[in-house]
C-alpha cells in the first residue's frame, strides 16, 4: 500500500475501472496512476473534529459503520481548507468521467430516474460548516478491519469515536457506488484512525487564585435595641478598674468613700431622648423589650434628679 500526498495528487491522474454489476446496481473502483505504477488513492487526511460519532446500519442482515467530521476549522486551518478542496476535486473529476464514459460503461436508468450525485461533503444549511461521511473498513463477513488507537497506542473501536475528539486518519477513496434509481455515491474508507482527547485551551485555575483575598472585616459591635430604637450609636464600654482598699483618711481616721461616676446630661439632651422615646413607631414597639423600657425610664428618672441637683447646687439654692 502506498500512501499519497493529497496535496500532489493530479485529479487528472485518477483512474474509475468499468463497474461491475450487481441486483442493487454498479459498482466502479477508483485507482490512482503514478508516474511508476498504478495504486489505490489513500491519503493521510489532516487532524479533524468528529462531529458525529459511530453510527451503525444494517441492511439485508449486514451491518455498516459510518462516522461524520466537520470541517468547522477551515477558515484558520489551510491544512483542512486543502484537504476539502482535494475531496470536492475528486467529486469534480467522478461527475466529470460518469458523463463521459456513460455509455461505455452501459448504465441505463430508464426514462424516468435522474441521475443525482451526492458528495460525502455536505451541509445541514448554508451557515453549518461542510462535513464529510466515511465509512470504517470490513471484511466480507462485516468484521471491522479498521485499525482504531489512541494517541498513545492504546487500542479502541468504533465506540470511541465520539463527538469533539479530534482524529488522525488514512483514508482512502475507494470507488463508485451506482444505484439503479440513478444516485451516485462516493465511497471513502478509514484504514488507520488515531484519536486525541479533546485539548483544553484554558488554565486549570483562575489568576484571581493568584491573588492574596483581603483579610476578613472584624464583626460589627453588638447594638442595643435601645440604641437601635433612638438610631443612637452604642456607648463604648468602660474601662474597668481594679477596685482600690478604702484606706483610712488620716484626718478623720475614717474610711473615704469610693468616688461615684456623674453622667453629664444636659436638660436639652434628656428632653431629646424622651421625645425621641415617645415618636416610635407602633411597628418597632413591637421589637422593644417591655423590662428594658421599664429599666431605661427609671434610668432617665434618676438622671433627671442628679441634673436637677446639680443646677440647684450652681445656682445656689
Amino acid at each position: 500500500m502506498e500512501l499519497l500526498d493529497y496535496s500532489t495528487i493530479n485529479c487528472d491522474n485518477i483512474i474509475f475501472r468499468s463497474p461491475g454489476e450487481s441486483d442493487k446496481g454498479w459498482y466502479s473502483e477508483v485507482w490512482y496512476k503514478t508516474e511508476t505504477n498504478v495504486s489505490k488513492l489513500i491519503v493521510q487526511a489532516p487532524r479533524i473534529r468528529v462531529l458525529y460519532g459511530t453510527k451503525e446500519f444494517e441492511t439485508n442482515g449486514k451491518k455498516t459503520y459510518t462516522y461524520t467530521v466537520s470541517f468547522k476549522d477551515e477558515d484558520i486551518n489551510t491544512d483542512i481548507r486543502n484537504f476539502l478542496n482535494f475531496v470536492k476535486s475528486c467529486d469534480k473529476q467522478a461527475v466529470t468521467t460518469f458523463k463521459q464514459k456513460k455509455r461505455s460503461w452501459n448504465i441505463d436508468f430508464g426514462s424516468g430516474n435522474r441521475v443525482i450525485y451526492k458528495s460525502v461533503v455536505t451541509k445541514k444549511t448554508v451557515k453549518h460548516p461542510f462535513m464529510m461521511k466515511i465509512k470504517l473498513l470490513q471484511n466480507t463477513e462485516g468484521k471491522i478491519l479498521t485499525d482504531i488507537k489512541s494517541n498513545d497506542r492504546t487500542g479502541k473501536d468504533q465506540n470511541d469515536i465520539i463527538y469533539g475528539s479530534y482524529i488522525d486518519q488514512y483514508l482512502e477513496f475507494a470507488g463508485l457506488s451506482i444505484t439503479k434509481e440513478g444516485k451516485i455515491y462516493p465511497i471513502w474508507y478509514a484504514h488507520q484512525i488515531v484519536i486525541s482527547h479533546q485539548e483544553r485551551v484554558f488554565l486549570d485555575k483562575l489568576l484571581l487564585d493568584d491573588i492574596t483575598p483581603a483579610p476578613p472585616a472584624p464583626p460589627p459591635a453588638p447594638i442595643h435595641p435601645i440604641h437601635r430604637m433612638l438610631h443612637m450609636p452604642p456607648m463604648q464600654p468602660m474601662q474597668s478598674q481594679a477596685p482600690t482598699r478604702n484606706e483610712p483618711n488620716k484626718a478623720t481616721n475614717k474610711p473615704n468613700k469610693p468616688n461615684k461616676p456623674i453622667m453629664a446630661i444636659s436638660p436639652a439632651d434628656l428632653l431629646s431622648v424622651k421625645s425621641k422615646l415617645r415618636s416610635v413607631p407602633p411597628e418597632e414597639d413591637k421589637e422593644i423589650n417591655l423590662k428594658e423600657l421599664l429599666d431605661t425610664d427609671i434610668m432617665l428618672d434618676s438622671v433627671k434628679n442628679i441634673s436637677k441637683k446639680k443646677c440647684k447646687r450652681k445656682s445656689g439654692k
